[in-house]
């Protein structure tokens, strides 16, 4: 990515998804015909859908996105606007190349607003498309420089392999941030500080977004996981409970079942396990279908064969580094060790600073005694990330002690 970054625009409306929608039902009372207002409107109930983990709101996006496409505004940019928000709804749900499909017809109609490009960024990331992300984010960056397109550039910078790189967008984004903004930014510092084995790091990010925002679930989880990687189990309980208790996110009652199990706590695991599957019927419920996620849970704590099920259709619809390395550990998981191989292979190609992919790959090549490479991911896993599971790390360990 190239080009002169500059400083962030400001916005008509409030900020912050809960103030757009209070202002924007206010407005719509007294002009129920504002298609503007209604794609606000749906766009804020996304991203409320994504801070709260409640899916109910995806219902009500599409409610109000239609509402805004049905009352046929004239001015252009106001239909990509609703286009736009129709978008980033399918993003949330999944549905990438709906969202790319979306995003394009907004942009015939606007090609200059930059939140279309993010769409596109997203969109096109997920379904695999490296190049033409890549250029859709250049754009944004060129548009609209500040927290939106500087997070974009560090998630995209992170998952192709360049950590350093995406530390130093996300310092931008810090810099560009309102102070509604300032929460996410840490908490993504903390996130990728984390992926990169440093705990310590990671665990000041999140002391950092919850300073901002004491009420941030996301840092909250994040803070959780740092501290159980130093350690300090209980109170890693205590974070990741009050997470889930404030927005129940299926990635993060995963993760808290996964503790409980590493520390011998079987029925606390269950618990959230169980919590998992039933927020899930509500995602679905909501439009929302996580394949991915689902995978995973299935390959290590349900059903392999399921999990390989629906980690193929994953597969067909987006060929990214994330989906490889699922698809491959539960085709492991169930057995298919050598179908798994070429899936684990291309995982730690396309991002090789992921402990988990390494990971993963070692424990496929042991099964197939392919010792040495076996010994060499497995070790790579343990130097990117000591932590990096708190039920995968200690087996990681183990491993390389049989291997010798």
């Amino acid at each position: 990515m190239s080009g002169e970054l500059a400083g962030r625009h400001s916005s008509t409306y409030p900020q912050g998804p809960s103030a757009v929608i209070e202002f924007a039902r206010a407005r719509l009372k007294r002009e129920p015909d504002d298609a503007r207002v209604w794609a606000e409107l749906g766009i804020a109930y996304v991203e409320q859908a994504r801070i709260t983990a409640d899916p109910t709101y995806y219902t009500k996006a599409e409610g109000a996105l239609r509402k805004a496409l049905d009352l046929r505004p004239e001015a252009p940019e106001d239909q990509a606007r609703a286009q736009t928000g129709m978008g980033t709804l399918a993003n949330a749900r999944h549905e990438f190349g709906e969202a790319e499909r979306w995003a394009e017809q907004a942009r015939r109609l606007d090609p200059g607003h930059w939140m279309i490009y993010g769409v596109l960024t997203d969109a096109r990331l997920l379904l695999g498309d490296r190049p033409s992300a890549e250029e859709a984010l250049q754009t944004m960056m060129d548009l609209r420089p500040g927290v939106a397109s500087y997070t974009r550039a560090a998630h995209y910078l992170s998952v192709t392999g360049n950590p350093k790189r995406a530390a130093e967008a996300l310092d931008l984004a810090v810099s560009a941030a309102a102070p509604d903004e300032l929460a996410f930014c840490h908490e993504r510092m903390g996130e990728l500080l984390w992926h990169t084995g440093q705990p310590s790091l990671a665990l000041a990010a999140y002391e950092r977004a919850l300073a901002a925002d004491p009420r941030y679930a996301a840092a909250q989880a994040g803070r959780g996981r740092a501290r159980a990687a130093l350690g300090q189990s209980e109170e890693a309980l205590r974070d990741y409970t009050a997470s889930v208790e404030r927005a129940p996110h299926p990635a993060v009652l995963l993760e808290l079942g996964e503790l409980s199990l590493s520390l011998g706590r079987t029925q606390h695991a269950e618990q959230q396990f169980a919590l998992f599957e039933e927020v899930q019927k509500l995602f679905r419920a909501g439009g929302v279908s996580d394949g991915l996620l689902s995978g995973r849970y299935e390959s290590d704590h349900g059903d392999p064969a399921t999990a390989v099920r629906l980690l193929s259709a994953e597969w067909d619809k987006a060929q990214t580094a994330e989906t490889a390395d699922a698809l491959g550990w539960a085709m492991h998981r169930a057995g298919q060790h050598t179908q798994a191989l070429p899936y684990a292979r291309q995982a730690s190609e396309w991002d090789s600073h992921r402990a988990e992919y390494a990971y993963h790959r070692g424990e496929i090549e042991r099964a197939l005694d392919l010792t040495e490479p076996a010994r060499e991911h497995l070790s790579q896993a343990l130097r990117l990330n000591p932590h990096f599971s708190p039920l995968h790390a200690p087996q990681a360990k183990a491993a390389l002690n049989t291997i010798g």
